[in-house]
C-alpha cells in the first residue's frame, strides 16, 4: 500500500500514525463547516447538470437528421402504400367493368380506372424520386416493369369488353391478368 507522507495525531493514544491518501479527502470534508459542505455538494451537481445540459445540446444535430431520416422514410412507405392501393383499385375496376351488364355502367368504371391510373402515376413517380438506394432504385424497376406488362393487358381486356366482347375479355382477365397482378 502506498502511504501518505502526512501525519495524524491521534486524540487518545498522541500517536503519529500514518494517513491513506483518500483518507485525507473525507477528512476535508468532516473538517469544513456545513455551509461550505452544501456549497460543494451544490456545485457539483451544478456541473453534473451542466455537463448533462451540453451533452444533449450537442446531440441535437445528430437526433435532427435522424427525425429527418425517418420522416423520410415514413413518406416512402406512405406513397408505397398509395401505389400499392391504387393498382388494386384499378384491377377492381377491371373486374368491375367485365362484370358490368350496361353500357354506362362501363363507362362509369372506365372513368374511375383512369383516374385511378393518374393517382397510381403521381404516385409511382414520386416514390421513384425519392428512392435514395440502389435496392430501393432495383425494386422500383421490376415493379415498373411488371405493371407495364400489365397495363397492356388491362387496355385490351377494357376494349374488348367495351366493344361488347365480355366473354373474350373474360378469358383474358383470368387468362393472363390475375396472374400478372399477383407479380404486381
Amino acid at each position: 500500500t502506498s502511504w501518505d507522507d502526512s501525519i495524524e495525531i491521534q486524540e487518545d493514544s498522541k500517536q503519529l500514525v500514518p494517513q491513506r491518501k483518500g483518507k485525507l479527502a473525507v477528512n476535508a470534508l468532516r473538517n469544513m463547516k456545513i455551509g461550505r459542505r452544501l456549497g460543494v455538494g451544490f456545485g457539483i451537481v451544478v456541473l453534473l447538470l451542466l455537463g448533462a445540459s451540453i451533452a444533449g445540446i450537442w446531440g441535437l444535430p445528430s437526433l435532427n437528421n435522424m427525425t429527418h431520416e425517418a420522416i423520410q422514410e415514413a413518406r416512402k412507405v406512405k406513397l408505397a402504400a398509395a401505389v400499392a392501393g391504387d393498382v388494386r383499385d384499378i384491377g377492381n375496376h377491371i373486374a368491375n367493368v367485365l362484370l358490368m351488364p350496361e353500357r354506362e355502367a362501363q363507362e362509369k368504371q372506365n372513368k374511375e380506372l383512369l383516374e385511378a391510373r393518374e393517382d397510381y402515376k403521381k404516385a409511382f413517380e414520386e416514390l421513384k424520386s425519392k428512392a435514395s438506394t440502389q435496392t430501393g432504385k432495383d425494386l422500383l424497376s421490376k415493379l415498373e416493369q411488371a405493371i407495364a406488362t400489365t397495363r397492356d393487358v388491362n387496355l385490351k381486356i377494357v376494349e374488348l369488353a367495351m366493344s361488347g366482347k365480355v366473354d373474350e375479355a373474360s378469358d383474358l382477365y383470368t387468362q393472363k391478368c390475375a396472374a400478372l397482378f399477383g407479380k404486381v
